[in-house]
C-alpha cells in the first residue's frame, strides 16, 4: 500500500492494486476514531480531476456524518493494519507526524 496524500489529524489516501483507500478521521480527539474506506469509481474519478480538495471535503463529510453512517463502507480490520504500517513508513520517511 502506498500513501498518496495526507492531511495530519483528518485522513490519509493510499492506493494498493489500482484502488484508492481514504482513512478518515470521524470523531473528535479524545476518543478519535477513524474509517477505512475503497473509493468508488465515482469518488476516485472526481480525485483525479479536483485534487486533494475532493478529498479534503469528503473526509470532512465523513466526520460531520459520524462513524456510524461510514461503518457500512468500513473495510476489515486487517485493511486498517495495512494501511496504518504504510501511514508509519511514510510518516517516519519524511519526518512527518501522523
Amino acid at each position: 500500500m502506498e500513501i498518496v496524500a495526507h492531511r495530519p489529524q483528518a485522513w490519509f489516501l493510499a492506493r494498493e492494486f489500482g484502488s484508492l483507500f481514504l482513512d478518515a478521521v470521524c470523531s473528535r480527539p479524545p476518543a478519535s476514531r477513524s474509517v477505512l474506506l475503497r473509493l468508488t469509481e465515482e469518488e476516485a474519478a472526481r480525485f483525479e480531476c479536483e485534487g486533494e480538495e475532493f478529498i479534503d471535503a469528503l473526509a470532512a463529510r465523513i466526520r460531520l456524518e459520524g462513524f456510524v453512517a461510514a461503518e457500512s463502507r468500513n473495510l476489515p480490520r486487517t485493511w486498517h493494519d495495512r494501511l496504518d504500517a504504510a501511514a508509519r513508513t511514510w510518516c517516519a520517511s519524511r519526518n512527518t507526524p501522523a
